[in-house]
């Protein structure tokens, strides 16, 4: 500056094709005989481009004007994003990437699963062992080294523990069926084979014929998106017929009784 003092008179940031895009907006000109900083920020709408920053200068003595010139290459800033499929516990779950990318080139994607895993690819995917809420978090960074950072939590249902109940094991007796399953939701469908007997029904009843080993089946359809399905082999046992025998005595001798009962018994009280 040859020993003169001078003021910055106007600042300018413009697009080779758009025109101005930032006038000066500074309250207070920056003065001096030496270096000076000046700051400007560009819309975001003009990352991963090339712009013109004018500064023009004026001496205070003399009133001598000169304009500074400088190319400048600004890097688009990405806005992280991502979309993801709730699950159930053991299933896999798929993460998608729909960061913003604002005129910028990634280079970089870090997942944090909330369960000590990770991964570095755009679409990963992830099998929580356990059920629960995860916070899962991603990093995108552009090739310029601008990176952003969002957190999602993710549901993991739990699969219904399920458990078959009757009210009898006995054949030609009128059964009732029901479910005493713990689940995450409420039911809303239920399917159950019994033999070759089949109904929807939350509690149906059937009646075997005769006694024998059954297949039963119960397959229930969650309202968090859980199926799943129990097989139980179920014995149905013959129903006793209660009979007793004896040994005629004389009067004034004891009488032996005999338990005659036929059918599957598993003890008789006198």
């Amino acid at each position: 500056d040859y020993g003169t003092k001078w003021v910055v008179t106007g600042v300018k940031l413009s697009s080779y094709t758009l025109g101005t895009v930032l006038n000066d907006t500074a309250t207070a000109s920056p003065s001096s005989g030496g270096n000076f900083k000046i700051r400007v920020v560009p819309p975001a709408k003009y990352g991963d481009s090339m712009l013109l920053l004018t500064v023009t200068i004026k001496t205070i003595l003399g009133g001598c004007d000169t304009t500074l010139t400088r190319v400048l290459q600004v890097s688009g800033h990405p806005t992280a994003n991502f979309g993801f499929n709730e699950v159930c516990e053991g299933q896999e779950t798929t993460f998608i990437d729909s960061s913003s990318k604002n005129g910028s080139l990634y280079i970089g994607y870090i997942w944090d699963f909330g369960d000590g895993g990770s991964a570095t690819q755009a679409y990963p995917s992830h099998t929580y062992a356990k059920p629960g809420k995860y916070d899962v978090s991603l990093t995108v960074t552009s090739a310029s080294g601008c990176a952003d950072k969002i957190i999602k939590q993710v549901n993991v249902f739990a699969m219904p523990q399920m458990r078959i109940v009757t009210s009898s094991r006995c054949a030609k007796e009128k059964i009732l069926f029901y479910d005493s399953s713990l689940t995450a939701g409420k039911v809303n469908k239920y399917f159950w084979q019994i033999g070759t007997f089949k109904s929807p029904l939350p509690s149906p009843t059937y009646t075997f014929s005769t006694p024998g080993k059954y297949t039963v089946i119960l397959a229930m359809d969650v309202s968090t998106g859980c199926k799943d399905t129990l097989t139980e082999v179920l014995g149905i046992f013959a129903p006793p017929k209660a009979g007793v025998g004896y040994v005629p005595a004389c009067v004034g001798n004891p009488i032996q009784l005999n338990n005659t009962t036929t059918g599957d018994t598993v003890n008789a009280t006198w």
